[in-house]
């Protein structure tokens, strides 16, 4: 799956969505906050349905989260890049833990050995 870039454009009030975006251009408090408006099912469907004539107009989160959910697998996407996105750091702090396990298991008998 290639990443995607989200571009707002205020004036048109209208969401532009680029593949070239990436998890370190976008950063992980954008993709958090992508996944916290991941609509419901329900909502989903609803905003599938819409049509542009259709006397409710939608606001502008509305659009951008229609826009968004024309993507196919959109927030599968967007949980991938957060993934990649945090993976380092999560690879960092189990090798600390691990770490910290192996000094305690070898410096104390907290641990009782098996024979």
């Amino acid at each position: 799956m290639r990443p995607f870039h989200i571009l707002w454009d205020e004036e048109e009030n209208s969401c532009f969505l680029s593949s070239t975006g990436n998890a370190e251009t976008l950063g992980t408090e954008l993709l958090e906050s992508l996944l916290k408006m991941a609509p419901t099912k329900e909502e989903e469907r609803r905003l599938q349905e819409y049509k542009d004539d259709s006397p409710v107009k939608l606001g502008q989160a509305e659009k951008f989260l229609k826009a968004v959910i024309d993507i196919p697998f959109a927030f599968k996407r967007v949980e991938a890049m957060l993934y990649v996105a945090n993976f380092e750091s999560e690879i960092e702090y189990l090798k600390k833990s691990f770490e910290t396990l192996e000094v305690n298991h070898s410096s104390s008998s907290f641990f009782p050995c098996q024979t």
